[in-house]
């Protein structure tokens, strides 16, 4: 129940000067804990912690595709600074009555550990009205990549292929593909598991077909 937040200078320009305290200036292996973590740990500034993390997966563990090696990564950190639970020592976006325990490590460092150069799993956004729909301008530099999706061409077979790096394509790209192709364009592909595929007396269990 610890929340892990990648932070860089942005991050604490959110609260400029607010009520938890002077912002840490994170670098390497050094980590800022909220109050409460501190005092769940019982850390001090300059103890080391040891911080284990979930790697990202394309494809869920749950399922008989994903993958069950190496589903996590340990690293060494030593607590630079401790904040006040309040202002951005409180910052949790799951809302809730009890003060959540936060770690923060520098956003370069974050990735790095994870290997995700360049990647980060939340945007926060300020429109500046109360329009939910997204800026136009963050829409612009939104990309493929950025949702998991890339564009095969086949050139030989003469057709495009929409792939997903997880599993299954979401329902809600499907849609937008349709809207952009046209549906008497598109060949939607189903894929499916199968006990195993044999050749001769070779086989591979548990295929995609």
């Amino acid at each position: 129940h610890i929340a892990v937040l990648g932070a860089d200078d942005r991050f604490w320009a959110l609260h400029a000067g607010d009520e938890s305290g002077p912002h840490p200036a994170l670098s390497g292996r050094k980590a800022a804990l909220n109050r409460s973590l501190a005092q769940e740990l019982d850390a001090q500034v300059g103890d080391a912690i040891i911080l284990r993390l979930g790697k990202p997966q394309d494809v869920s563990t749950d399922t008989l595709l994903g993958r069950r090696d190496e589903t996590t990564t340990r690293v060494r950190l030593t607590v630079s600074a401790i904040l006040d639970d309040r202002g951005l020592g409180a910052f949790t976006l799951d809302p809730q009555p009890v003060t959540p325990k936060n770690v923060y490590l520098p956003l370069a460092g974050l990735q790095r550990v994870l290997d995700q150069p360049g990647k980060c799993n939340t945007l926060l956004v300020a429109s500046g009205d109360d329009d939910a729909a997204l800026p136009a301008d963050l829409e612009a530099h939104l990309d493929l990549p950025d949702l998991g999706l890339s564009l095969r061409v086949e050139p030989d077979r003469g057709y495009l292929a929409l792939e997903s790096d997880a599993l299954l394509i979401a329902p809600a790209f499907e849609a937008a593909a349709q809207q952009a192709f046209g549906p008497d364009r598109i060949d939607p592909v189903i894929t499916y598991l199968a006990n195993a595929i044999t050749f001769g007396d070779r086989e591979i269990p548990y295929s995609t077909v």
